[in-house]
């Protein structure tokens, strides 16, 4: 049975995560589609004559001509060249100041079709630059500037319109960079029809609408539903770390960004990219450490929150031309968190065995992700420019399906154990009430034995017949009877008072018989019966009617005698569950019904008069099943 129900959880997560993996590669699919030839450019020269179409474009990657610290539109000679897309930090010296800061001109000589008309599309040159095609200004990005004072930065994504004169087309780009640790052309620029480029540009708006609107959905939902579950701490750090990843995934994108906000500060977008990675290894480490906070090693945890901390505020304070910036001190921070977090999760591995398995796996997908984001930003990776930047982005959204299916395994494991121990705790009441009955019929038997055997003998067969019906109910496989079951009982009881009260007792049913099929909880209508002819019986006939009907808001029951009644005083202490010796099944009733529908029994009683019992359950609080 355990392994049955492991494979059914197994199966459940296997669903759950091929439906969003699903989803992710269908517009994957849409997006591959248009497709991207790698270009090869070599001491600064490029054929492009492929026909450009609306689904292809072609990359200007390879050997550029580049002239440090001049800004040239014309006389070049005696050119450096330098790998594009990359950094010019990387390519020269870079103990000198100016080699890392400073400006620049790129420059390339494309062989194109003549009299056709192109499009070049840019996102990161960082900071600031203007592009010339063949001698003639195209466009600018920022303000460039051969001073830090002078420059204003900028990231906008730019689609540049051109047509060819001519067979060989020169592009010069400027670029200057005192706001960013690297700079240059810092990825690829593509080069395609006019109608293809668009096409391009759109495609990465709808992919990356769609990792950001996940991201953020699951991220609000996990907030409000830590906010309605407070307990639920998992919950509210998944949901911090997808926000984190939705403003890191709005920059890393840009197009979106940029074209709500095209003035905005670089270097304050750059802060932001910073603080959200270490605002999502914060709240993974917080995951991990609220899941297994046995297995947290404190002096391990507190070393390494210090240097989230420290780094977070050196963040804060520091400039973005410091070396704070660079990519290797963010990636041994990362590094660092994402090793704790693996080795907590493995030193817990006894324990929490499924819900460990999910949680390495997500850890994995992250770390892999970052590994090759890594790797990609270093330009160590043969670049696909349909998975460039993405890798970490996807590592991010497998970490999250997978830590989200945790949090929903959690919640269902704790409703399950909820509503086994409510189902306990409703046959623990429930078996309270049947010794106290069977220890009244026992001594009525054995008062009878010396008085009348053979009437001791037909109550021994009602108690038997009695038990017959009781007993088709199995607390451990269900807690609730048919109505019919319920009367049943009634009958058998009221013809095993009747044989020691010497047939004084009248029942009288008015039941719709549409109703007989209506699950109730057990021994919810005997007890009062017993109630009824316990406490009202006087001596003289007694009449008990049980009235049940439908009404507007749901079933009415009714449980009315013309006995001895209740005294108000008495009244109040049964209501107030004051007293032992007359409410005990009244009680116990009240506290079921209340456990289960959200109802209590209304009692009605004048003394000489009688006492009349009711208590409504609502349609919509029926048991599922029930009718």
């Amino acid at each position: 049975m355990q392994k049955t129900h492991y494979y059914i959880k197994m199966k459940k997560v296997l669903i759950y995560l091929s439906i969003c993996l699903l989803l992710v590669f269908f517009f994957y699919s849409l997006y591959n589609n248009f497709e991207i030839l790698q270009g090869n450019a070599n001491k600064g020269r490029m054929i492009a004559t492929t026909e450009m179409t609306e689904t292809s474009a072609i990359t200007l990657d390879g050997e550029w001509e580049f002239y440090p610290m001049q800004l040239k539109t014309n006389d070049f000679e005696n050119p450096f060249y330098i790998q594009v897309p990359g950094s010019w930090t990387h390519s020269f010296d870079t103990k000198k100041a100016e080699n890392r800061y400073g400006y620049g001109t790129y420059r390339l000589i494309l062989r194109l079709k003549e009299h056709t008309n192109y499009c070049l599309k840019t996102r990161f040159l960082s900071s600031a630059y203007r592009i010339y095609i063949n001698g003639e200004f195209m466009a600018a990005n920022g303000s460039l500037s051969t001073t830090k004072e002078g420059e204003v930065a900028s990231w906008e994504p730019k689609i540049i319109q051109f047509q060819t004169e001519q067979a060989d087309t020169e592009i010069v780009i400027q670029i200057s960079n005192y706001s960013c640790y690297e700079g240059g052309i810092i990825t690829s620029i593509v080069l395609g029809s006019t109608t293809g480029i668009y096409k391009y540009g759109y495609l990465i708006i709808l992919r990356n609408a769609v990792f950001m609107g996940m991201i953020i959905g699951i991220g609000f939902f996990l907030i409000i539903f830590n906010m309605a579950v407070r307990k639920n701490r998992l919950s509210g750090w998944l949901g911090l770390f997808c926000i984190a990843s939705f403003l890191l995934e709005l920059i890393f994108d840009g197009e979106i960004l940029f074209s709500l906000i095209p003035n905005a500060p670089v270097s304050l977008f750059i802060k932001i990219e910073y603080l959200a990675f270490i605002g999502q290894v914060v709240a993974m480490i917080q995951f991990v450490r609220t899941m297994f906070p046995e297995y947290t090693i404190k002096k391990s945890f507190y070393i390494i929150r210090s240097i989230d901390g420290l780094y977070f505020a050196s963040i804060l304070v520091a400039s973005t031309l410091t070396v704070i910036y660079t990519d290797s001190i963010l990636m041994v921070v990362l590094f660092l968190n994402w090793f704790y977090c693996v080795y907590v999760t493995i030193l817990s591995r006894k324990t929490y065995k499924k819900s460990n398995l999910i949680l390495l796996l997500g850890i994995g997908f992250l770390l892999v992700g970052g590994i090759l984001q890594f790797l990609d930003m270093r330009w160590l990776l043969h670049r696909n420019l349909n998975l460039s930047e993405d890798y970490y982005i996807l590592g991010v959204l497998l970490f999250i399906l997978c830590q989200s299916y945790i949090i929903f395994y959690d919640i269902e494991e704790n409703v399950r154990r909820a509503n086994l121990a409510k189902r306990m705790e409703i046959a623990f009441l429930q078996a309270q009430i049947a010794p106290h009955f069977f220890f009244n019929v026992i001594n009525n038997i054995y008062y009878l034995m010396d008085k009348d055997a053979s009437t001791a003998k037909r109550l021994l067969l009602c108690f038997s017949n009695f038990l017959h019906v009781k007993h088709k109910f199995d607390y451990r496989s269900n807690i609730f009877y048919t109505l019919k079951e319920e009367l049943d009982l009634v009958h058998s009881f009221v013809e095993i008072e009747n044989i020691r009260l010497d047939n004084k007792i009248t029942l009288t049913l008015e039941v719709n018989e549409t109703l007989l099929e209506t699950k109730i909880l057990p021994l919810t209508l005997q007890p009062l019966v017993e109630n009824s002819i316990k406490h009202g019986f006087q001596g003289k006939p007694l009449s008990i009617f049980i009235i049940i009907e439908q009404q507007q808001e749901g079933i009415g029951y009714c449980i009315k005698d013309n006995g001895k009644g209740i005294s108000r005083n008495q009244l109040v202490d049964i209501v107030q569950n004051k007293t032992e010796s007359k409410g005990v099944g009244i009680t116990n009733i009240n506290y079921r019904l209340l456990d289960c529908y959200g109802t209590m029994l209304h009692i009605d009683s004048m003394l000489e008069e009688g006492t009349t019992i009711t208590f409504l359950i609502q349609d919509n609080k029926l048991y599922k099943g029930e009718r």
